[in-house]
């Protein structure tokens, strides 16, 4: 059985900063490696952070709210905005040394790709006390 990806953590303990809202993800794993989806309208690049530290991925970054002109007054808001933060243990078989990311139309694209499992190789089986 294939393990899933873990979410192991949406909050920063230790920091004095907790996740205001959680980073809706959507993962998807094909034959070369897993994609991961990170739904972000409205964030810019430079606002999010992705980072690798042994087997555990964390996507983190900010929301703002909308910039107010002179005499404007938000009038209601229903969008999520705040400091976002996910975690997940990334599975054994992603190749951790090679991710990468890309941002486009308000969607953080998070590739890794499988590990090379290498070529079929033959083994040797020898008889016992040889």
């Amino acid at each position: 059985m294939r393990k899933k990806w873990q979410n192991v953590g949406d909050d920063q303990p230790g920091r004095g900063r907790q996740a205001e809202f959680t980073l809706p993800v959507d993962i998807i794993e094909g034959r070369q490696g897993f994609r991961l989806l990170c739904m972000l309208p409205g964030v810019e690049p430079d606002q999010v952070s992705v980072e690798m530290d042994g087997n555990i991925l964390t996507i983190s970054g900010e929301r703002r709210l909308p910039a107010l002109e002179d005499g404007e007054r938000l009038e209601s808001i229903e969008s999520r905005h705040g400091f976002f933060r996910r975690q997940f243990k990334v599975p054994e078989r992603a190749d951790t040394s090679a991710i990468a990311a890309r941002y486009e139309d308000g969607i953080l694209e998070v590739s890794i790709p499988r590990k090379d499992s290498g070529p079929a190789r033959s083994i040797p089986v020898t008889a016992a006390g040889n």
